[in-house]
């Protein structure tokens, strides 16, 4: 039970403020009792949206006087424009791959992206991500558990571009069907 607090605590910091992933943990503990692979997955899922969440409030009610205070509103407007144009896509990205999430749970906050986009995309992407790992590593063991950990950037990148592949191939196969109608 403490393992599932503990997981949980370490997630929801990492999407606020905490620098290290909490993947590492959700290997070891996936390790020593596969049986539970999915628990701990779900729990690190989870914990990163409840640390997503708050990281989005603290973003949308302070973040403007941060930049502001600082001096830095003036650049605030070109990166809230990209975030707005891309504002699904950021935050699968970062929820997915190692990019700092923290980064982009703030931002959406922040930029005040759609609350409710902002929940599906990191559910899913901070899911897929989470039990991704601790399913590979609770089937397969020790082996694939150092394997991930030392390909964990290239992993992500690549199934990234496959997604955003299909997606644009989608997409592109939509708009030749709306031509020839």
């Amino acid at each position: 039970m403490y393992e599932l607090i503990g997981l949980f605590l370490w997630s929801a910091g990492e999407s606020i403020i905490f620098p290290i992933p909490p993947d590492g943990l959700l290997m070891i503990l996936a390790l020593t009792n596969s049986q539970r692979a999915i628990i701990y997955g779900l729990t690190t899922t989870i914990g990163s949206l409840v640390g997503g969440i708050i990281g989005y409030i603290i973003g949308n009610l302070g973040g403007r006087s941060i930049f502001k205070r600082f001096g830095f509103l003036d650049k605030l407007h070109y990166v809230e424009e990209l975030f707005h144009k891309y504002d699904t896509w950021a935050i699968f990205i970062a929820g997915f791959t190692p990019i700092p999430y923290k980064l982009f749970t703030l931002g959406g906050g922040l930029f005040s992206i759609n609350f409710s986009r902002f929940v599906i995309t990191s559910f899913i992407s901070r899911g897929a991500r989470f039990m991704l790992v601790s399913i590979l590593v609770a089937r397969f063991g020790l082996d694939v558990a150092q394997w991930i950990k030392a390909n964990f950037d290239i992993i992500t990148i690549i199934i990234l571009l496959v997604v955003i592949g299909i997606s644009f191939a989608f997409r592109m196969l939509k708009n030749w069907q709306k031509k020839s109608l």
